[in-house]
């Protein structure tokens, strides 16, 4: 395929079911339960102190929920790793996956300076209900997900699949930057070994196998730009298991932490990124919810009861909801 032919499809635009900073315009995300408690948080909000009080919080290390996880390389040669995640209750997971799902728009509109991000989720998610609205895989617990609500996204995969003609690898890579891969934490720890190594064949290969034909390597012809990418840097880690991602990922010859002590009360990219990123969130999950409003989707008993700006805020989400020290 032509570069300038793969890149027009790419910027083709489509607005089948959702649109930017409104998440699904045809279901609504918020089960009752986390109405319930995004009511009842805001409502026991009296001031800030209440957050720091030991009686009222306590602090779980291994909590279930959603871990947003990026990952940036320290020292090449000695295979060093640092990585920074962004926790969410477990009743936001389907907001999350729609919201990464269509995360291209964010980075476009709202926050480009870093580019367009791969997202590898966690199979021990294919069991929650609902998901099956936004995920379909032709195995029945990993690859791409071919159920995505552009399509032209498709329309891009079945080229790649039926098309006899060659495939610019770099234009592929780019490509899979907007795609929702899904494995367990260990096959995710590979992808970040063949990234880190730019072996990116295998990488290629790895993401693509479960749709196309064992001779899918031998119509991509590599293009000498590629060896200046760096994939590691485009990737988010969408888990359920913090720590057995970066378990599998010790497990691979990695030294992975949260960087040296001295630096962790700095700012960094990774934290920034994410800052912008969660805002993002929850401005469109805050949008999502004031559009189901208004057209009457919303259970009969939460009517009375309108979830404002500030049941989406950063204290209420994350200090009450995701149990955030401070």
């Amino acid at each position: 395929m032509l570069k300038s032919e793969l890149k027009d499809i790419i910027n083709t635009e489509s607005d089948a079911h959702m649109s930017p900073n409104i998440l699904d315009k045809n279901n609504y995300l918020l089960s009752s339960y986390l109405q319930a408690l995004l009511l009842d948080s805001f409502k026991c909000i009296s001031s800030y102190s209440r957050f720091s009080n030991k009686l009222s919080r306590k602090v779980i290390n291994k909590r279930e929920g959603v871990y947003i996880i990026a990952i940036r390389v320290l020292n090449n040669e000695k295979k060093s790793l640092v990585y920074s995640y962004i926790y969410y209750n477990d009743e936001l997971f389907l907001s999350l996956l729609v919201y990464f799902i269509k995360i291209s728009y964010f980075i476009n509109e709202t926050y480009n300076e870093w580019g367009e991000y791969m997202i590898f989720m966690d199979n021990t998610f294919l069991n929650r209900l609902d998901i099956e609205r936004y995920i379909w895989l032709k195995n029945t617990n990993s690859g791409i997900n071919l159920k995505i609500n552009y399509e032209f996204e498709n329309d891009i995969l079945k080229s790649i699949v039926y098309k006899n003609c060659k495939i610019d690898q770099k234009d592929l890579i780019a490509f899979t930057n907007k795609l929702v891969y899904i494995n367990n934490n260990n096959n995710m720890a590979d992808l970040l070994n063949y990234s880190f190594n730019k072996n990116y064949l295998e990488f290629i290969s790895t993401i693509y196998n479960t749709i196309c034909t064992d001779d899918f390597i031998k119509i991509i012809y590599l293009n000498e730009d590629t060896r200046l990418l760096y994939t590691l840097n485009r990737i988010l880690f969408f888990t359920s298991s913090k720590d057995e991602l970066i378990e599998c990922s010790r497990n691979k010859g990695y030294d992975i932490s949260e960087g040296p002590q001295q630096w962790r009360g700095q700012i960094n990219s990774i934290n920034n990124f994410f800052n912008y990123l969660d805002v993002d969130y929850r401005e469109s999950l805050y949008n999502h919810s004031k559009l189901h409003y208004s057209k009457g989707n919303l259970d009969k008993s939460w009517k009375d009861e309108i979830l404002t700006k500030e049941h989406f805020s950063f204290r209420n989400i994350h200090q009450h909801l995701g149990n955030v020290k401070w």
